[in-house]
């Protein structure tokens, strides 16, 4: 027997009954408030030194929650859903949150006798509700926890340096060597936040909603290497064996690899008329060949539970040819 909407306990016993996906009607405009102080200081003739803290809160931002998520108990999931004769019953929401606070710093060095220098470096905290799907849609607050794009530390530097050769000599031997420029982005940032997760419906929710989570036991950093085989400590979580329970570990519990680069170019710039002009020059990405990993496997259920598992990309060398005119 099917499910209607005149007789939805018609479906109760059916083995696949019907999902529903459903919206609330009555949703409020996501909104973002910013706010922010900002000290600007000239140091010397060609510094500026710039401190300021900036703050943001998100409030009413879309999830999406499941209203049917089956109690805990013996027998069929579907009879013990809250309305029975439905399978899942989706219900896409606008009222998720999330919080940015930042202290923010740079450097700058104007344009001046051929070189420009800028530094800046912030150290911030995002948390937010979880995007997507929640673990339990009746204890929304388990999701809380930092956001997928928190990076603790963000450091950028960037520089353009005119190089100084030959810039007054007219002799033809030199042409090759005059107007060269050197430029480069040096950057350093922590890791994003991974979320540890365990196979399987262990809380018996009945599908539909978020990856389970393990039961966290010790420090994820304790006695770790940070090496490609033991990147944190995999001791630190043991999986639920207890039926009906939802695991200890918090929302994105550990952190991925950081980020170490340094991009530079070289590049001149040659001028035949007001109308015409070309630039030649060479550019490397990751110049230092630094080992960029990024990918860990972080589901508890899986054989390489902790290990790295992807990559950036190596260096990466390109010539590079441009005429305006």
């Amino acid at each position: 027997q099917n499910t209607s909407l005149s007789d939805p306990l018609g479906g109760a016993g059916t083995l696949f009954p019907p999902s529903i996906n459903s919206l609330d009607v009555y949703s409020r405009q996501p909104a973002v408030h910013s706010w922010n102080v900002t000290v600007q200081r000239q140091l010397a003739s060609d510094w500026t030194l710039e401190l300021g803290y900036v703050g943001t809160r998100g409030t009413h931002l879309p999830r999406t929650i499941q209203l049917n998520q089956a109690f805990y108990g013996p027998g069929n999931v579907n009879l013990r859903r809250p309305y029975l004769g439905y399978g899942s019953i989706t219900y896409n929401e606008n009222a998720a949150s999330s919080r940015y606070n930042a202290l923010q710093t740079s450097l700058t060095r104007r344009f001046s006798k051929g070189l420009l220098v800028q530094l800046a470096y912030t150290w911030s905290k995002s948390l937010s509700d979880v995007e997507g799907t929640p673990l339990d849609s009746r204890n929304l607050r388990l999701d809380y926890g930092l956001a997928d794009l928190d990076r603790t530390h963000v450091f950028n530097a960037n520089y353009v340096w005119e190089l100084p050769l030959f810039r007054r000599s007219h002799d033809w031997k030199t042409i090759a060597f005059r107007n060269w420029q050197v430029s480069g982005i040096l950057t350093f940032q922590s890791g994003l936040p991974l979320n540890v997760t365990q196979s399987g419906d262990i809380a018996g929710f009945g599908g539909g909603a978020g990856a389970a989570r393990p039961n966290q036991v010790g420090d994820p950093y304790a006695g770790s290497t940070g090496s490609v085989a033991h990147w944190f400590n995999t001791a630190a979580f043991v999986p639920v064996s207890l039926s009906g329970a939802v695991g200890t570990a918090p929302y994105n519990a550990v952190r991925g690899p950081g980020v170490s680069n340094l991009d530079t170019s070289l590049f001149r710039e040659l001028k035949f008329s007001e109308r015409w002009q070309t630039q030649i020059g060479i550019e490397t990405f990751n110049t230092l060949n630094h080992a960029q990993f990024e990918g860990v496997s972080t589901n508890i259920s899986s054989a390489n539970f902790g290990q790295i598992t992807s990559a950036r990309d190596p260096r990466l060398i390109q010539l590079r040819a441009k005429i305006s005119f």
